[in-house]
Order: C-alpha cells, then structure tokens, then sequence
C-alpha cells in the first residue's frame, strides 16, 4: 500500500506524512478514500469552528439532553487487594513463560528507558531553572492601589484599569436591623433577584441579567473591624458591565430593589423547603464550615453570629417558612418595605467602581444617582454579638454521616503571636505535613487534617471526614512537643518556606490586582504591606525559629482553648467526656421534621401510578429532585450508624424508572 502511495505522490516530506494518515484512516474507516474527508475538513476549519456552530454542539450534546443519569458507588471490602492479586499472578505467569534471556533483555531495555528519561530531564530541566534560592526569592506583589473621595456621605473608592470592563458595588449598613427580625431580613435579601419584578417575570429575569451585566449578586453578609474586632452588618449589590449596558445595568439594578415582586407566597415556601432540604444534606456529609465557627465563636464575634444564622436557628426558620400560611406571610412581607429602607441608606454607604477613567466617570455619576434616593434616617445599631447566646468551650454538635470533623482553637493574640507573620504560615506548613499528615491522614485514615486562620487572630486546627475522635485530639497534644524535638535541615525547610511564598504570591490577573486595592479601602486593611512584611518575614526563617512557636501549640490544648467535633451521634458520645455540652438540636432540627416529610412524601409515592409519578416528575425543577432525593437518602439512613438502606433506596429508585423517567 505505502509503495503505490509513493509512487502516486510528490515524494516530500509533507507528502510523506500524508501517505501515514491515509494509511491510518483506511484503516481504521475500511475506507481508503476517508483520508480525503479529515483533509476536506481540516482545510475549511475556519468554516466550520465558527461561534454557531460551537454553540449549536452544545446545546445538541450538552444542555437539550433528555437524558439523565443516577449513579450509586457502593464501595466492595477486599476488592482492590482482590485486583492487586490478580495482577500479580499475571506478571507471574508472564515472568514463568519467559526465559532468563528475555527476562535479562527486558531488565536491560527498562535501565536503557530510565536513564533516557533522567538525560531528557537534565536536557529540560537546565541547571540555571534551580539557580533561584529563598534568599532571592522577589519581593513583589500583584496589587493596584486604589483611591478615596467622598460624594456627599457617600464613599466613593475607585480602582481604574485598562479595560473596558466595568465593576460596580455598593454596600449600605444593616446594623439596624432588630435582632428578631433577623432571619425575616436574610430572607428577604435572599429573595432579590431571585423573584420576579413589576416588569420581568421570575422566568424573565436571569436572561435580563445576563443580557446587561455578569455575576449580579445581593446579598447581606457581615465582616469584622480590623482593629476593633467588632462585627460590622452590610448589605451588598455588585455586578460587572459593559459600557453600552452600563445604563440598562443600574435601571435593572434599580427595579430589583424596589420593584420585586413578593406575592409569589408558594415560590417562596417551596425555596425555603429546598433550602432546608439542601442545607440538612450538607450539614450530614460536611460538619467543617460550621464546626470551624463553633470553635472560633468563642474569640470571635463574627465566628459567633455565622454559627448563629447558618444552623439550628436558621434550619428552624426554613422549617417554619416552608409551612406558613398565608396569613403570615402577610406578615412576614409586611416587614420588607422597612427592610428595604435600611438598605437603601445613605449612611455609611460605600460605593465602588472599577474601570478606565471615562466609565468610572459614567458609573459614579450614575450610582451617586442612584444612592442619592436612598432614605437619610440615622438609626440605632444592634449589638447582635450580644444578642447571641455563647457556645460552650468545649462542645460537640450531632450530625448525621458516620464520621466526624474535630477542632481546636485559640486566640492567637492572647497567646502572644500575630497573624502577620511569615513565620507562623512555615510552621503550619511542617506541622501539616509532618504530623497532621501522618499522624491523622495516614495512620487515622481521615481524609485529612490541617491548620488555618479563621479571620486574623483565631488560630485552628481541623480534622476532616475524620473516623476517631480521642486519638485526632491526642495528635493535636503533641504539636507542642513536636515542634520542640524536630530537627530539619536548611534545604528542606526552604521547600515549605517556597510554597508559603507560592501561596502569598500566586499569580493574578489586573482585575483582581485592582478588586484588592479596592477591598482594602472598603474594609480598612493593607493587604499590600501584610503581604510585602509576610515575605521578609519567611525569606529571614530559619530551623531555629520553629520551636518559637510550641507554645501556640500548647495554647492549642490548654483549657482555656476551644475543643469542638461534629458528627456521627455514637463517636460522639463514645467521647463524651471530652464535652462540656452536645448539642443535638441539629439532628433534632434535621431528622423529625426531615423523617416525618419524607414519610409522608415515600407513602404518597407508594400509592401513585406510574403514569402519575411521570406527570409529578415533569413539574420538578433540578432542584425540585435533589430534596426529593435528599427526603429518599435521609429516610433510609440510619441516623446512628449513618449507615444506608440501599435496598429500600433502589425500590424506590425501581419506582420512578417504571414510570419511564430517565
């Protein structure tokens, strides 16, 4: 075949090539003329990779499927030793049918192979790439400063940048808001841009968004004072534009905060149940992000009111929500025109814009316009740290799953350190690696195990997806000692001082070079000159300097430190010595209200047709199915042992395949 393609074709190398491919797609097409078609296409590929016809493959093949898949994993005891043994006895076999010389040939030809790799290694990897030493490691940062002025009362910070994107935010105080109208303001914030309005439709408004703006969110949230530690409340609104949809941009904005809808009183109960139902499937399978602010609530007063409004007390609202009745729905949306008169506020109201100068120009006429409406009242602030009941110091909250999540905390303040500092960020790096890793993830079988900042100045340790409790706390007492005893050489200790100079310098574009300056003004940091002292700092550390820091390690575990797990019910009380307090309200909050609706909604289903479970499916939504599947899953597990009944969950599974879903 190759001698009469050469004697039909130029005999260059082009032509050479050619003559494989052919080869190749006769082959593999049983078609000798197939090579023509990958030419055909190969040389009209600008005709055919236009943005139609990108766009027209994805939504044939990716997002107008009507198919979807449910996959279960059910992990076999004994299976991959079963596999490795397998393999074994076919190298076995292969190495008995050999003879010694083939066995002797195959040695030779892998030292040929190794050697070829570690020459092209020395050829690619050059002597002068590993020239660069901690001593020169550069100082620098990705940062663009930003600027202040004020409009009235409004704070106006302004970032500019060569581009013609367009970034606008402006966050208001909400500290007015009175503590038991709480959890009603976070509804309703949640509700903005999420229902319709008196000019689009629920339907209508996401393709409004995207049709004049990216990433619109808004949202309350709530930080910390730099210096003061106190919690500070804000309401935010952001969005990024172009600068022919920057006007049509703030006229949407604008309708949303005063124009939203919220008679849409079945919508708003079927988002609180899914809310719920989502929040109970993450709270079971993820006990990290709120059992990190248990453990910090303690110092912290922003670590207190996050645990405060993502838990129990939050599960509780969504619960009550999802089954209002009318009447007080009235209620409760009878409160939002007071809500929105304190976020829509002058005072203390920041507003921010990123952007070259002439769209900065435009998007601050545009958004002093816009806050220039806003209600001018002065209002009295809540204090709601002291509104929220305080958490034990030594605690464990119930979960459902079958592990836990353990933590350790302390101010590291009161115990002597600060957050800048370099050094703190190597040690976390060698206690990670060479005790936590080991120790918890190696010889504990956790997932994992860590240490971090939550906020500035409370200094943590976690374990993650952990099957012990006692021996994790144990390992946690020994970092003091630890430290102590290590002995580390010079160039290992240059490598985590180079990954903490990897984490403090990672690359950024000019957008979030920029949305850093801003972020300084707004919150009162220095994220530019913390970063700049962190990088002296781990450029001047040297092994000495390790066992300065034992006795943060000891603080870690001191009485006066916080010892919190949450998780399986039985490992917890297993160790309920370690605990001051359990607190099962999460699991109360979870399970009865959870077991009760998905035994209701299991028998409704158990007495449907299948022609009737088809028409219910057809009016779900994604989110619709994931609490459905959240109810089934829960129903089934034994909140004990966290263990599942995989049986009764493939019945009903059966069930819904019978009525022809997919």
């Amino acid at each position: 075949f190759r001698r009469v393609l050469f004697r039909s074709l130029d005999s260059s190398s082009v032509y050479l090539s050619l003559s494989e491919i052919m080869a190749v797609y006769w082959t593999i097409f049983s078609d000798r003329d197939a090579w023509m078609d990958a030419a055909e296409f190969e040389s009209n590929l600008t005709d055919y990779v236009t943005v139609e016809n990108l766009n027209g493959t994805a939504r044939k093949y990716w997002s107008e499927l009507d198919i979807e898949v449910t996959a279960i994993t059910v992990p076999v005891p004994g299976l991959q030793e079963e596999k490795d043994a397998a393999l074994r006895a076919k190298l076995d076999d292969m190495k008995a049918s050999m003879s010694p010389e083939e066995i002797d040939a195959l040695v030779e030809q892998t030292r040929a192979y190794n050697a070829f790799v570690e020459e092209s290694n020395a050829i690619l990897m050059p002597e002068e790439l590993n020239a660069l030493s901690v001593e020169t490691l550069p100082e620098e940062v990705s940062y663009t400063p930003a600027s202040e002025t004020k409009i009235g009362d409004v704070r106006l910070v302004v970032s500019e940048i060569d581009s013609p994107l367009i970034r606008v935010s402006f966050r208001t105080d909400t500290s007015a808001i009175p503590f038991e109208d709480l959890f009603d303001f976070m509804e309703y914030t949640s509700l903005l841009g999420t229902l319709g309005t008196e000019k689009y439709t629920r339907e209508e408004l996401p393709a409004k968004q995207a049709n004049v703006s990216a990433s619109m969110t808004m949202y309350s949230s709530a930080s910390e004072d730099k210096e003061t530690h106190e919690l500070i409340n804000f309401f935010l609104t952001s969005w990024y534009a172009l600068p022919e949809t920057l006007e049509d941009s703030f006229a949407l904005v604008e309708e949303i905060l005063y124009h939203t809808d919220f008679s849409d009183y079945d919508y708003i109960r079927a988002d609180a149940a899914m809310n719920y139902a989502q929040n109970q499937m993450y709270m079971d399978s993820n006990g990290i992000s709120f059992g990190v602010r248990a453990a910090a609530s303690n110092y912290s007063e922003l670590a207190k009111y996050l645990y405060y409004t993502n838990t129990e007390e939050q599960m509780n609202y969504w619960n009550r929500l999802s089954n209002y009745t009318d009447e007080e729905m009235d209620a409760m949306v009878a409160k939002f025109d007071g809500f929105r008169d304190i976020i829509l506020n002058q005072n203390g109201a920041i507003l921010t814009v990123m952007g070259n100068s002439e769209n900065i120009i435009r998007s601050a006429a545009l958004g002093y316009a816009l806050i220039s409406e806003f209600d001018d009242t002065l209002r009295e602030s809540v204090n709601y740290a002291e509104m929220i009941p305080d958490l034990p110091l030594h605690m464990a909250i119930v979960t459902g799953g079958n592990v836990v999540y353990n933590f350790a905390a302390a101010d590291l303040e009161a115990a002597g350190y600060e957050s800048e500092d370099g050094g703190l960020s190597v040690v976390q790096k060698v206690i990670d690696d060479k005790l936590f890793y080991p120790e918890l993830r190696v010889k504990n079988s956790a997932y994992g195990g860590s240490s971090a900042l939550f906020t500035d100045y409370v200094f943590v340790y976690y374990s993650y997806r952990d099957p012990k409790v006692a021996e994790t706390f144990a390992v946690y007492d020994s970092a003091g000692d630890f430290l102590r005893s290590l002995e580390i050489s010079e160039s290992e200790l240059s490598g985590y001082i180079t990954s903490v100079y990897g984490d403090l310098t990672y690359p950024i574009g000019p957008l979030s070079a920029a949305l850093n300056g801003i972020n300084d003004l707004v919150t009162g940091e220095d994220t530019y000159e913390k970063t700049m002292k962190m990088i002296r700092d781990i450029k001047e550390f040297k092994p000495e300097d390790i066992v300065k820091y034992a006795d943060l390690a000891d603080a870690m575990v001191s009485e006066n430190a916080a010892r919190v797990t949450a998780g399986m019910k039985s490992m917890i009380e297993a160790n309920a010595d370690l605990y001051d307090y359990i607190n099962y309200n999460l699991m109360d909050a979870d399970s009865e209200a959870a077991e009760e609706a998905a035994g209701e909604l299991i028998e409704v289903i158990a007495d449907l047709s299948a022609e009737d479970i088809a028409k219910m499916l057809e009016t779900m939504d994604e989110n619709d199915l994931r609490s459905l599947v959240s109810y089934v899953m829960d129903y089934f597990t034994d909140p004990n042992t966290g263990e599942v009944d995989y049986s009764a969950v493939f019945d009903m599974i059966g069930a819904f395949l019978d009525s022809g879903w997919t």
